[in-house]
């Protein structure tokens, strides 16, 4: 085959040869542990940082008002048996029997 397609075809063969032959080998394991528990480490506190700031939000705290969610809390966090959350459960319980 000749042509733009054998030279896109050999260029892409390059290409993945290159890419592939990365050599993570020559780097200690030790780098490699010590560099990912950074970028999770980091990564988690920045993550929990944006939550803290979220959750202290008059927009999320008025949200979180609103009376969808606050149903939905009662229904979870409730420890008594009333008629009204045993139909709940009871609705959420997955079918039994031949359903395909």
């Amino acid at each position: 085959m000749v042509g733009p397609a054998s030279s896109m075809q050999r260029l892409t063969e390059k290409l993945h040869s290159m890419l592939s032959d990365i050599k993570l080998d020559l780097v200690p394991p030790s780098l490699i542990n010590f560099m990912s528990r950074q970028l999770l480490g980091n990564g988690f506190r920045l993550f929990k940082k944006t939550i803290g700031l979220v959750a202290k939000s008059e927009d999320y705290i008025r949200v979180l008002e609103d009376p969808l969610y606050t149903l939905i809390r009662k229904a979870m966090y409730s420890t008594d048996n009333t008629d009204e959350n045993i139909q709940a459960s009871e609705l959420a319980r997955p079918l039994r029997g031949n359903v395909h």
